[in-house]
């Protein structure tokens, strides 16, 4: 308990061991504001230890209006008139009975009270420290070392200015008692005088790309990052924007940041380079235990297309993580496509939406470039699959910067208490890489040499589809002859995941006009359909064996020769060849 109190009026507010009281707002009698102030000083002066504040409601009569009292054992320390309690926006007996609690409150702290046991900041904010008590405004100052920060004292506080960082202390003495409050003024968890750059590609980038590259590149400027809102829209070839999020920003030993903060995204998109090879990660298909399920090297200059596709076929529930490894010295920076699909009990319907995913990007040329640190590893995709679901992928990766540059490419099936703990929260989201930071991969029990296979040689086929009305139906299959490995010992059966360019060509030499249909059939079973149709992708679902969907309608006039350009891949989980049809309307 306070032995001793000390009270003051600063212009007409009553301070009490530094603890502000009441601002007294209105005169009373010949008494002005600062003159009643100073009265009430002069009377809580006389307080003794265990004295306690107290409230007294005077009713009024004829003359006289009813008031309350602040009393202090039998003497007065303040009377609230109605027209003070009107100031104040209270009513009589609450604006006396909180200037009463107020009073008591003050008159119980101890010599000197600090509001803070350790202060906090950042370099470029200010921090305020309560210092009350009855020996406070008597108090000195010190701040150890000098230089670190600047300290100024205004009543009831201390005000903290940073002009350094590192560890710091103040000391506040009085009279035998003192308190010491240790600073750190520590960097921001993300600097936002730092200029923070991401980079995309497309034709133009499509505003979730943007969005992906902003997440995971200011991932990469703190170890946490919230988003909280975040401004994008599409960006064009070449061209470079300015994208506003709102962030909370935190890393160990370092401030939280919150606020928003700009970040440029540039769309390189000059260089776009079609896949060399097609790497078929899908031995085994069914997964039976934790295994190493595929391991490729990414040179500068030879993008890759990646499919992947895994059932989970053991007792447990097991988690499939792909992720890019740098094994280097130096930060490597990787155009991402990817097509990542949620695990599904239906393999033909995972499939079929990792391959929407995909083609909505790769047809308009657009990735998010990806930083990897030196010697570290960044996840691609880490998904839970139980007992008897199918995960499905397809991926464009494509390394940049110098010659002989190379990313290894790891896939992995796992127990979910394997996972790692800072790729925890990435799991089931599509681009993992924008949840889950880069891990170092210093002390990681993994093995990153190995040797590519299931590796086959330019992953595209172009074929023609020819009709002329009045002859025989139009054809062209789907996934019917396979490519072959780059080293020769195999074939894709089903050219899952080669991009097939069908070109059609209708030609009306009659004298009427006629409309032909064109059509795809699940020729060789259960299966599902996506084609890029005249530069509009179109989904088409999933499909019964044998059963035929309309994906085009042409109408050609008399003596009319049409062209029209259709782009599809073979899926995951569905069953190939397909065949594409052309016939005249309602012909069978």
């Amino acid at each position: 308990m306070g032995q001793a109190i000390d009270p003051v009026a600063i212009d007409s507010q009553l301070v009490v061991n530094e603890v502000p009281i009441h601002r007294v707002a209105t005169s009373l009698g010949d008494q002005s504001p600062d003159k009643r102030a100073q009265s009430a000083a002069q009377t809580v002066a006389r307080w003794a230890p265990g004295q306690n504040f107290s409230v007294q409601v005077v009713p009024g009569g004829r003359r006289a209006e009813t008031v309350a009292r602040v009393n202090m054992g039998t003497s007065t320390v303040l009377t609230v008139t109605p027209a003070e309690a009107k100031a104040s926006q209270s009513d009589l007996k609450a604006l006396a009975q909180l200037i009463a609690n107020r009073l008591n409150q003050a008159s119980r702290l101890p010599a000197i009270q600090v509001g803070k046991p350790k202060v906090e900041l950042p370099p470029d904010r200010q921090a305020e420290v309560s210092l009350v008590g009855s020996m406070a405004r008597k108090s000195t100052i010190k701040a150890e070392p000098q230089g670190l920060v600047e300290v100024q004292r205004v009543p009831g506080k201390l005000l903290v200015r940073p002009m350094g960082l590192g560890s710091a202390s103040i000391q506040v003495v009085a009279a035998g008692h003192a308190v010491q409050v240790p600073v750190l003024v520590m960097p921001y968890a993300l600097d936002p005088t730092k200029p923070v750059r991401a980079s995309v590609a497309g034709r133009p980038a499509a505003a979730s790309l943007v969005e992906g590259a902003v997440r995971s590149t200011l991932l990469r400027h703190a170890a946490h990052v919230e988003v909280r809102s975040i401004d994008v829209a599409p960006v064009a070839p070449g061209a470079t924007r300015t994208v506003r999020a709102r962030i909370r920003a935190t890393a160990p030993g370092r401030f939280p940041f919150e606020g928003v903060i700009g970040v440029e995204v540039e769309n390189h998109s000059g260089s776009w380079l079609q896949e060399t090879e097609l790497w078929y990660s899908n031995h085994p298909e069914n997964v039976r235990q934790p295994q190493r399920l595929y391991w490729g090297e990414v040179r500068r200059g030879n993008p890759v297309r990646m499919l992947y596709h895994h059932k989970n076929v053991s007792p447990a529930t097991l988690v499939v993580r792909y992720m890019l490894v740098n094994r280097g010295d130096t930060p490597k920076r990787v155009a991402v496509t990817l097509g990542d699909a949620p695990s599904d009990k239906n393999p033909t319907r995972a499939g079929y939406r990792a391959g929407e995913q995909f083609l909505k990007y790769w047809l308009s040329s657009g990735a998010e470039i990806v930083e990897l640190p030196p010697q570290s590893l960044v996840p691609l995709t880490v998904r839970t699959i139980t007992v008897g679901q199918t995960m499905s992928g397809l991926v464009r990766l494509d390394v940049l910067g110098s010659e002989g540059e190379s990313v290894v490419v790891l896939g992995d099936a796992l127990h979910p208490i394997s996972v790692y703990p800072e790729w925890k929260g990435a799991m089931e989201t599509v681009g993992a890489w924008r949840v889950g930071p880069p891990v170092s991969l210093e002390g990681r029990k993994i093995t990153l040499d190995g040797r590519s296979q299931w590796v086959y040689g330019r992953p595209f086929n172009e074929v023609t589809m020819e009709y002329t009305v009045g002859g025989r139906f139009g054809y062209a299959r789907i996934g019917q002859r396979p490519i072959s490995a780059v080293d020769g010992d195999d074939k894709l059966q089903g050219n899952f995941g080669v991009v097939y360019e069908v070109q059609g060509l209708f030609s009306n030499p009659t004298q009427d006009p006629v409309t032909v249909d064109v059509f795809v059939e699940a020729s060789a079973g259960y299966g599902a359909a996506l084609f890029e149709i005249d530069g509009a992708l179109q989904g088409f679902g999933m499909m019964q064996s044998k059963s035929e969907t309309r994906i085009a309608r042409v109408r050609l006039a008399p003596g009319e020769t049409r062209t029209m350009q259709f782009k599809t891949v073979p899926l995951s989980g569905a069953n190939y060849p397909m065949t594409l049809t052309a016939r005249p309307m309602g012909v069978k």
